[in-house]
This record gives C-alpha cells, structure tokens and sequence, in this order.
C-alpha cells in the first residue's frame, strides 16, 4: 500500500514537472504580460452596433433610475447582449500590472492613437452593464465594472502626451457619474462600498491622470521629433504642412519663418521650445492654475520662447483646467461614498 502510494505521488510529480516545461515556445507568463493586448480582445467581444447604442443612451433622461422596470424598454433590450462576456474581459485586461499601447513616437504628432475611442466605447458600454447590474440586484458587480472603468482610465493615461491624459479624464469621470448613483441608490453593500473606494482611493489625487506627466513625456517625444524634422532634402517642409493644416495660423508669417529658415536659426529655437516645457512645468506648478498658464501661453504667443514654441507648444490652460475640475470631483465622490448608507 505505501509502495502505492508513493508510486502515485511520484507519477504526479512527473506530470507537474511535464505539464509546467511544455508550455509553447514565446510563452509569456500572465505576471508580464502586457494588458493593452487583452483591451485590444476586449474591443473586440463589442459589436458596432452595441458601441453605437451604448453611445446614444440619454443619461440625462434615465438619471439616477435605478428600478429595472422604471427604466426604458431600449435601455432594457441592452441586457440582451453579451455584457457579462464584454465585463469579463475589460476586467481581465485592467487587471494586468503592465499595459502599454507601444505606440510609433518616433512618428511624433503624426502617431496614431486607435486606442483611444476603444476606450471611451469600452467605457459607455460598461458603464450600461453597471446599471443593469444595480437595477437586478447585483450591486457588488456594479461596483466591480465602474473599478474597472477608473483602472481603464489610468492605463489610457500612460500614454506620455495630454491628449491621452484628456481621454482618461474623460473615461473616469463617467465612471464618476455612474459611482454617484450607486452611492444614491440605496443599494450599496458594503462590499460594494469597498471596492469603489479602493478604486477611487487608488488614483493619485497630485497627478490625477497623469497630466502633468503628460507635459514632461511630450517634450520628450516631440521635441526630438522636431528637431528631425530639419533633415532630408526639404528640410522643415513637413513643419510647413502641419502648419497649413493648423486653424488660427498666420500662414503668410509661418511661410516666411520657414521659407528662410538656416540650421542655426531652427537649432536655436529647438533650444527655446525646451526652455518653453521647462517654463510651462514651473507655470503648472504655481497656485494660479488656469490663469498662470494662460499668462504663460501669451508669452508664447508673443514669441518669447521662439517662433516653434508659437506653432508647436500645446496650449495647456484648459488642462489644467480640466484636471482642477476632475480633482475637486474624485475628492467629492470620495466623500459621497464614504457617507453612503450600506444596506444590511
């Protein structure tokens, strides 16, 4: 009998040891893994049709509903489809520790973004799941899916540039949005009060969706990208023709600026668009806010930091704009949560 026993344990030990070695060649363990892979086969589980009706649902109408009869009978008909499938996945992916979308940087303002209207689509239809979800009872699953919009969020916002910084403010707060209403609904466990507060609790209230950063990685990624842009036969042609396609430009200046354009002029201003980064990371920094950097954005205007930094030096008030607004909206839905009643 023990011979037996021990025969079988080794027998197991065999086929552990046989079934941890034959993974495929490339195997990646999940622990690296990169999570923008599992957002791409997300999107994928959500159908056009779904994106668009997910998109055309009248929140302002439907508001803080949260009776599966009371609610509309389109709204409804949107439990028919795969939500639990879609939740799954988006879930799976958010929980990855890596996500990096590897975008070509090297192409500068050139560099495609697909990802980022995935994400807002991805976002509305979770946002729906939620609400069907609170309205059937199942308030701790509600919870889950708008934990996984904010983590979304904050991986659409590793992205080095504003604009993906934007779209991860955008996404989190209609995640905002839909937490008030379970925070309102009378139907928060505490659970489910746990898990929104974690989520809430793990974005970083001095940096919220990393806008500021977004500052420091566009100097990084386009300023080099400029400075290339001197190379080849035309050199600076292809300034030019962003230039042309820019609304509010001065076409005859910018053709003259480019037009007489030496290496020693473009290099010099190469140097005071850094300087203009650098000075507009100590504008953001200073307690004015918005008014700070509008004053900042003048000065570029009037060609202080250089003719590049007029044409080229994004216009930054209305971001920090935006980030004040979401800051001040994560701090109150924080509280509104923390003071929600749990029911028993």
């Amino acid at each position: 009998m023990l011979r037996a026993i021990v025969l079988a344990a080794s027998v197991g030990l065999a086929f552990g040891a046989l079934g941890a070695a034959a993974q495929p060649a490339g195997y990646v363990p999940r622990e690296q893994r990169n999570g923008a892979l599992k957002y791409w086969e997300a999107w994928g589980v959500i159908s056009p049709d779904l994106s668009k009706r997910a998109a055309d649902v009248d929140w302002d109408a439907i508001k803080g509903v949260t009776e599966w009869d009371a609610l509309p009978a389109e709204f409804r008909a949107l439990a028919d489809e795969p939500l639990d499938s879609i939740a799954n996945s988006l879930e799976n992916a958010a929980n990855h520790g890596r996500c990096n979308f590897e975008l070509q940087w090297e192409d500068g303002v050139m560099t495609l973004m697909p990802h980022l209207s995935k994400m807002r689509g991805a976002a509305r239809v979770m946002r729906v799941a939620a609400r069907v979800d609170l309205a059937k009872g199942r308030p701790e699953k509600a919870a889950k899916g708008m934990a996984v919009v904010l983590k979304s969020a904050q991986d659409t916002s590793r992205d080095p540039v504003m604009i993906s910084s934007l779209v991860g403010i955008a996404v989190a707060d209609l995640a905002l949005s839909e937490i008030e209403v379970q925070a309102d609904s009378g139907k928060l466990t505490q659970g489910a009060k746990r898990t929104l507060l974690a989520a809430l609790r793990g974005i970083d209230p001095a940096d919220p969706m990393s806008t500021r950063a977004s500052i420091v990685g566009e100097k990084e990624a386009f300023v080099p990208w400029v400075e290339k842009q001197f190379e080849g036969e035309k050199p600076g042609q292809n300034l030019m023709d962003l230039v042309d396609l820019e609304n509010g430009v001065r076409k005859d200046e910018a053709k003259a600026y480019f037009g007489s354009l030496t290496k020693e002029t473009f290099h010099k201003d190469i140097a005071r668009i850094r300087q203009a980064y650098d000075a507009l990371l100590v504008a953001w920094d200073k307690p004015g806010g918005k008014a700070e950097l509008d004053a900042f954005s003048r000065k570029v205007d009037a060609g202080e930091y250089g003719t590049l930094a007029k044409y080229f030096l994004p216009s930054i008030g209305n971001a920090k704009a935006a980030q004040d607004k979401f800051r001040a909206r994560l701090a109150g839905v924080i509280e509104k949560v923390e003071k929600a009643p749990v029911v028993k």
